[in-house]
């Protein structure tokens, strides 16, 4: 499997389940027989996939949904820590407040590296014009 052991049983269940349905589903090799990544270049790995589609909207509205997340997230800032200096966050969070925070704030960009990076985006036919 790709997953290394986390979280006792949990993650071995946790890994299971991936294996199967991006394994066992497909018909693609599981465990074991996966080839290791870097041993042998010309040979396919024969890596299995599992791509879901959920139409959540017709289990609970988008209000309600938006209210359960606003009530989970809370409840999972509010977990004893075991640093009280460092807070919990949930997968995503940190980078979403980050980036909060430069967008208020602005990053420094030295000039020439502004000149540089507008020179390749309009090569690229991106739009630079947020950066100056």
């Amino acid at each position: 499997m790709g997953l290394h052991p986390i979280a006792g049983h949990r993650g071995s269940g946790l890994a299971i389940v991936v294996g199967l349905f991006c394994a066992m589903f497909s018909g693609m090799s599981f465990g074991p027989h996966v080839n290791r990544m870097f041993e042998d270049l010309r040979t396919s790995r024969k890596l299995g996939h599992f791509i879901a589609l959920w139409d959540v909207a017709v289990l609970v509205t988008i209000d309600d949904r938006k209210r359960r997340m606003r009530d989970y997230t809370a409840e999972l800032h509010a977990l004893p820590r075991s640093n009280p200096d460092t807070p919990v966050h949930f997968p995503g969070e940190p980078e979403a407040l980050r980036r909060q925070e430069r967008l208020a704030s602005r990053i420094v960009i030295e000039l020439g590296l502004l000149r540089e990076l507008t020179e390749i985006g309009h090569r690229l036919g991106v739009s630079v014009e947020s950066l100056a």
